[in-house]
């Protein structure tokens, strides 16, 4: 049973009005359910949730996360802890089932009060919270940024850093040019007469400077042991490339002169130098990078083409007719084609091109389709040739009828050769003697059509063709009709 024991039983008190007994009584309980959606019974039970009710609760389990309180089956009512003023969702085992737990209901939600062990923020440069203590490797190392030092292992950083710092060791007479003497790491020493430390090699000192050691070492020479010991020079002596000292600052004059090497130069004058040196073609200076407008124009002679902005400019000035320029060579390909009236023809291509056609003989023969029917070439005898590429010359001819004996030819259309490039007007037909002593005439029109006139008077009488040669058109052209046509 769980809740007040008492002899006065609250269900047998009549309220008058709605006095909110629950506000001021409440109950005690401890859960029940395996899940994270808890159930409480009360006895006596509630009647209803009221605002600022207050219950003691004790969970039979932890959470795994978001949680609900069902009151005597009132209803299920979400369970939210207090987060930085704000109320939030419980994480996981914010509940356990060892405490007892202030809860006051707020209307909406169960305000878990007291139990939840509160949440406090990381500390960090802009925000106070906890911290990790750092290891004494972790001080000494350095390196972490949110562990914190206590006062012994800072104690102990700083003794292990200042252990080997200087001890003062006294004065030392340099004026015989002495050797440096044994020493350990800290052992620092002022120079009382000024010479040489190092032996008659070693390193000029005068009075007031301080040499001290680096590394331990047994003393010796400059040679043996001098990069073990380090020198503070005390005096005002004259700055140089190797020694540190004072020096003046140069006047504007002197820094634009370039002459002077004691002085110093500024940033304020060395500034004002490179502002006033443009570069010319005999000085060296500062220029402006010019604008892909004024490299394209050309007028411009003080400011600096980039070689982005050369190359923009360069790929625009392709050769024209009218204009010197780029040019992209040609392709053999693009050469013997002709067409390209924008790349430019090396002399080999160029070669390459004329050696295909000039001195050059290409044989052929007459397709079946550029035959007459009605007359026949002797086999193997159909062969003519082209002459650097377009000039057409019969080389082995020999045409027999393939009608009947006699057979007769008006100026029939009996063979397709190539399209004449210029045909003469009126064109005259060539007069021709057969094996048998039989004429013939034969003409070639502007299609290069060849027209037979004559009678074949034996089957085997042949006719050796022999045009006259003529330029044909480049490339070879031919009628497109099979004789006749």
């Amino acid at each position: 049973m769980s809740g007040y024991q008492s002899d006065i039983n609250l269900q047998d008190i009549t309220f008058v009005g709605d006095f909110p007994i629950e506000h001021s009584i409440g109950g005690y309980g401890e859960t029940t359910g395996a899940t994270d959606d808890y159930a409480l019974v009360l006895d006596p039970p509630i009647s209803q949730y009221r605002m600022g009710m207050h219950l003691q609760v004790k969970f039979n389990h932890a959470n795994g996360g978001t949680g609900t309180l069902d009151v005597d089956g009132k209803g299920a009512v979400p369970l939210m802890k207090i987060v930085n003023g704000a109320l939030a969702d419980l994480d996981p085992n914010d509940l356990n089932n060892t405490l007892i737990y202030d809860l006051i209901f707020d209307g909406i939600c169960f305000q878990i009060v007291t139990g939840i062990k509160p949440q406090i923020p990381a500390a960090s440069e802009g925000e106070a919270g906890i911290a990790e203590i750092a290891s004494q490797p972790e001080v000494d190392a350095g390196i972490d940024n949110s562990k914190i030092v206590t006062p012994q292992t800072l104690f102990q950083f700083v003794s292990d850093k200042i252990t080997g710092l200087w001890e003062n060791k006294g004065f030392f007479d340099c004026s015989t040019n002495p050797n440096f003497p044994a020493g350990q790491a800290g052992d620092a020493y002022t120079v009382s007469i000024g010479g040489k430390i190092g032996g008659a090699a070693g390193e000029d000192v005068e009075p007031r400077d301080v040499f001290y050691c680096i590394n331990d070492n047994p003393g010796g020479d400059q040679a043996t042991v001098g990069a073990d010991w380090g020198i503070i020079q005390s005096n005002l002596v004259q700055a140089t490339e190797i020694i540190a000292g004072i020096a003046e600052i140069a006047t504007q004059a002197e820094v634009n002169a370039g002459a002077d090497d004691l002085r110093i130069v500024t940033a304020l004058k060395l500034k004002n130098l490179l502002d006033g040196r443009n570069a010319t073609e005999v000085q060296t200076g500062l220029a402006e990078i010019a604008t892909q407008a004024e490299v394209n124009t050309g007028g411009d002679n003080s400011r600096i083409v980039t070689p982005l902005k050369l190359a923009t400019w360069f790929v625009t000035k392709l050769a024209t007719e009218g204009a010197s320029g780029i040019a992209e060579i040609a392709t053999q390909a693009e050469t013997d084609a002709g067409a390209d009236n924008q790349r430019i023809v090396t002399p080999l291509k160029l070669k390459v091109r004329l050696d295909n056609y000039l001195n050059r003989e290409t044989q052929l023969s007459i397709a079946g389709a550029d035959i007459n029917p009605n007359i026949r070439t002797t086999p193997g005898r159909n062969r003519y040739v082209s002459v650097n590429g377009n000039m057409i010359v019969c080389k082995d001819i020999r045409l027999k009828p393939n009608i009947a004996i006699p057979a007769t030819y008006n100026f029939v259309h009996i063979l397709n050769f190539p399209k004449p490039l210029n045909t003469p007007t009126p064109h005259q037909p060539t007069i021709m003697l057969s094996s048998t002593g039989n004429v013939y005439f034969v003409q070639v029109d502007a299609n290069g059509k060849v027209f037979l006139s004559g009678t074949f008077t034996d089957a085997n009488e042949e006719l050796i063709l022999n045009l006259t040669p003529y330029v044909a058109k480049f490339p070879l052209e031919y009628n497109g009709a099979q004789p006749p046509s």
